[in-house]
């Protein structure tokens, strides 16, 4: 299933299979009134207090979020699962996350696993 919704100028589009989170965009409307529509009736409520809480400034983990890692690498789920584990407002570098993510000499390879990230609102 597929969910949709419009916070200020941005439109959010989850994709839920057998209560997985398959993937996420967040896309940038262009001419966008500005107003929150939302239209995902049928998400789970925590869900979408969470995401309209992150739209709303909030420091937001997405702890109830459950994603589905069927379609990505092995290397990529150790690259999201370490990412997740960052302190909300924190950045770090490519290098930093190839170590917390246990492979040291790989920032390259973290930065395109970054590029591929289905879970964009979820793991930022």
């Amino acid at each position: 299933m597929i969910y949709q919704a419009d916070f200020d100028k941005f439109r959010v589009t989850v994709e839920i299979k057998n209560d997985l989170i398959r993937r996420c965009q967040v896309s940038y409307i262009e001419n966008s009134a500005g107003e929150n529509r939302s239209q995902f009736p049928d998400i789970p409520d925590l869900l979408k207090k969470e995401i309209e809480s992150y739209f709303r400034g909030k420091d937001i983990y997405f702890d109830s979020v459950n994603l589905d890692f069927s379609t990505i690498t092995e290397f990529q789920k150790d690259v999201y699962s370490a990412l997740r584990k960052i302190p909300f407002g924190k950045t770090i570098t490519y290098k930093e996350l190839a170590v917390l993510s246990g492979h040291h000499k790989a920032q390259r390879a973290v930065g395109r696993a970054l590029s591929l990230n289905p879970f964009l609102l979820f793991v930022p």
